[in-house]
């Protein structure tokens, strides 16, 4: 029996605004909080000397990547959780003209998010080593390089790797079919991606020049720049140039 793949044009929710202040609400306050001293991850080479440079950036870059897989795969899969549990039950989200019942397998978006935030973290380290510039700059091109690398490379990983394995992808059950995210255009969504990052940046990462409740105030700097980036972006992608270059493919699967 030949597969069946459903291409589906995305209509960008404006319930993402609340999406991604929750997911950076959650997020962010875990950076301080797993850094033992608090200090910003993505600033942690900083500390090698010339003697020790290279066995200190390899400690670092380990420990960032750590990082970014435990604090993406915490806040990935809370996400799906409430996505599943409350979003999708009073939020009506369809696919093919069926509504989303529920995404399956959160803990393997876990291991997506996790990969993906590695990724974001690693960048973002490498460039505190190769550029300086003012705080603003930073924020802003360290947010959309790092962001917009970092969806490429997953993305990458992620399509060449439900290929050999389906049940590793993405998975959603709606009221009539199962489906697989297949495909979806890389360039298109990375630079959206960036744009959110670095935009939000700017507030999301006000934590780190306070000095005291780090972990409250990288809560509400974090919401507060995940409403403020996602709002930015969504804006962006109702335009119809964009809008076009915006859809996902989905291979329907068993039940």
């Amino acid at each position: 029996m030949q597969e069946r793949h459903i291409h589906v044009t995305v209509d960008v929710s404006w319930h993402l605004v609340w999406i991604f202040a929750l997911l950076e609400g959650i997020t962010v306050p875990l950076v301080p909080l797993f850094s033992k001293n608090g200090s910003s991850i993505a600033s942690t080479g900083h500390a090698a000397n010339a003697a020790s440079w290279s066995a200190s950036f390899a400690k670092n870059a380990t420990l960032v990547g750590i990082y970014g897989i435990a604090i993406g795969f915490i806040g990935t899969v809370v996400i799906c959780l409430v996505l599943n549990y409350i979003a999708f039950r009073i939020i009506k989200v369809d696919v093919n003209n069926a509504a989303i019942m529920r995404m399956l397998q959160p803990f393997t978006a876990g291991v997506w998010g996790g990969l993906l935030l590695a990724v974001i973290f690693l960048i973002q380290f490498c460039i505190g080593y190769l550029l300086v510039l003012s705080r603003a700059e930073y924020l802003v091109i360290c947010g959309f390089v790092s962001v917009a690398g970092a969806f490429i490379v997953t993305g990458a990983t992620y399509l060449l790797t439900i290929k050999a394995v389906s049940r590793l992808g993405i998975q959603l059950v709606t009221t009539t079919q199962r489906l697989l995210l297949v495909k979806f255009p890389l360039f298109s969504f990375s630079i959206l991606a960036g744009l959110y990052e670095g935009l939000a940046a700017l507030i999301l990462q006000r934590w780190e020049l306070v000095h005291q409740y780090q972990v409250l105030i990288a809560l509400v700097t974090g919401s507060a720049g995940g409403a403020f980036g996602s709002l930015m972006v969504v804006t962006l992608a109702h335009l119809g140039v964009v809008k076009k270059h915006l859809w996902l493919e989905f291979s329907v699967m068993a039940q």
